[in-house]
C-alpha cells in the first residue's frame, strides 16, 4: 500500500507542477505583435483570454494536486485525477495553440484587443490577417504560451498517472488489504 500511496504523491506532484507552471504562465509574456510600421507589442497572459484561463485553471490544478496529496493514498484520487485531467485540457489546447500558431490565436482570441491598443477598427482580424499575408505583421509566441503549455501537459500526465494508481488502491480496500 505504501507504493501506491507514494505513486499518488507522485502523480499530485506532476500536477501541482503543471499548475504552478501554468498558473505562473499567465503572468508571463505570450505573444509578440509586430506590425512592420509601428512599434510592437508585447501581450502577457494576463492580456490574452488564453492566459487568463491558463492562470484560473493552473490555479485550479493546485487544488486538486491537495486533494491527491491528502486523500488519494486512502481513496485512490480517482476523483481528482480525472478533474486534473479536465483542468489540464483546456490549459494545454488553448496554451499550445498560442504556442505554435500564434498568429492564427492571436486573431481568434485576442483581435479585440490589438484593435484597442492600435486604435484600428473593428474589422482588425481582416487587418491582421491581410499583414500576415503581404508580410507587413509578424506574430511570435513567446515563453509564456510554452511555459503553460509544459503546464497543462505535466497535469494531464499527473491526472492520467493517478488515474492509474487509483484503480490499485481501490482494489486494495475493497479486498480489505
Amino acid at each position: 500500500m505504501q507504493d501506491e500511496t507514494q505513486d499518488q504523491k507522485a502523480a499530485g506532484g506532476l500536477v501541482v507542477a503543471g499548475g504552478v507552471l501554468a498558473t505562473v504562465a499567465g503572468f508571463l509574456d505570450w505573444v509578440d505583435f509586430a506590425p512592420t510600421d509601428a512599434a510592437a507589442t508585447t501581450f502577457r497572459g494576463v492580456d490574452l483570454s488564453a492566459g487568463v484561463g491558463s492562470l484560473a485553471f493552473g490555479v485550479a490544478l493546485v487544488i486538486v494536486a491537495i486533494f491527491l496529496f491528502t486523500r488519494g493514498g486512502r481513496t485512490g484520487g480517482r476523483g481528482a485525477s480525472i478533474t486534473a485531467i479536465v483542468f489540464a485540457l483546456p490549459i494545454l489546447i488553448a496554451a499550445g495553440y498560442s504556442a505554435v500558431a500564434p498568429a492564427e490565436a492571436l486573431i481568434e482570441f485576442q483581435s479585440s484587443r490589438v484593435a484597442a491598443e492600435y486604435g484600428i477598427s473593428s474589422e482588425v482580424t481582416r487587418t491582421i490577417e491581410a499583414g500576415l499575408e503581404l508580410g507587413n505583421v509578424d506574430v511570435s509566441a513567446l515563453v509564456g504560451s510554452w511555459v503553460a503549455t509544459v503546464g497543462g501537459l505535466l497535469g494531464i500526465v499527473g491526472g492520467i498517472a493517478g488515474l492509474a494508481r487509483s484503480r490499485r488502491i481501490r482494489g486494495r480496500a475493497v479486498a480489505g488489504g
